[in-house]
């Protein structure tokens, strides 16, 4: 894969007839981790999804600075997209596979789910023959409780500010996983490494290179590997 059949693929999902998207909520909760489809009226799900089709194109295809490279062999480079080539995969970006392959999810609730539980928001856009999936990290701060101190709003149309009564959760376009193809790519290291477990997938591959090495009987002592898992 280069990074310009990564483009190509990108660009036949976002201007392929029909394009939409679809909406859902990653919910962290006593049953673990749980998919729920989002409801919103019309034009406001149009809008949205408009916004996350500019911003894929605008960091992804627009971008002639971006280069494909394999995670396992990830460095600092700048404007790279990292293939994820390592076994265990998140269950968080598992979440990007399931929204691709069921069409059964579970409603948000207002009233029995909590916003304050929202891990990320997965976006599924295309049409029925082609698509791909984004992962955005929701973190706590884009949340604005109704209860979380005295909030303040201006009505349109009025000069009075009266008390906000609802919460209020900020959406913006960046994004930091996706799915096409049936591959992964991951464009925000720092997120998978602080939220994700990805140091554990790189020490089970380390270890299983450790044990590789033994079995080979290519060094006398492994020991100073294995001291250096860590």
């Amino acid at each position: 894969m280069t990074i310009e059949n990564l483009k190509e693929k990108i660009s036949s999902v976002i201007s392929a007839d029909g394009c939409a998207a679809e909406f859902y909520f990653l919910i962290d909760g006593n049953d673990g981790i749980q998919v729920k489809s989002v409801d919103m009226n019309d034009p406001d799900h149009t809008e949205l999804g408009d916004i996350f089709i500019q911003s894929v194109s605008n960091s992804m295809l627009l971008n002639d600075d971006l280069t494909l490279v394999s995670l396992s062999s990830a460095d600092d480079r700048k404007n790279a997209v990292y293939e994820y080539d390592l076994e265990d995969v998140p269950d968080e970006l598992m979440s990007l596979k399931t929204i691709i392959e069921s069409e059964e999810f579970d409603q948000f609730d207002h009233a029995a789910d909590d916003l304050s539980n929202l891990k990320g928001i997965l976006v599924l856009l295309g049409n029925q023959d082609v698509q791909m999936a984004i992962y955005k990290h929701q973190y706590p701060i884009t949340l604005i409780k109704r209860d979380n101190g005295f909030n303040l709003m201006k009505p349109n149309g009025q000069n009075r500010f009266k008390k906000l009564d609802v919460d209020i959760l900020k959406i913006n376009s960046k994004f930091e996983f996706i799915k096409i193809d049936g591959k992964y790519y991951i464009l925000d290291i720092k997120t998978l490494e602080k939220f994700f477990g990805f140091h554990e997938a790189i020490k089970n591959v380390a270890e299983k290179g450790i044990e590789n090495i033994e079995n080979a009987g290519l060094v006398m002592d492994c020991g100073v590997f294995s001291s250096r898992l860590e």
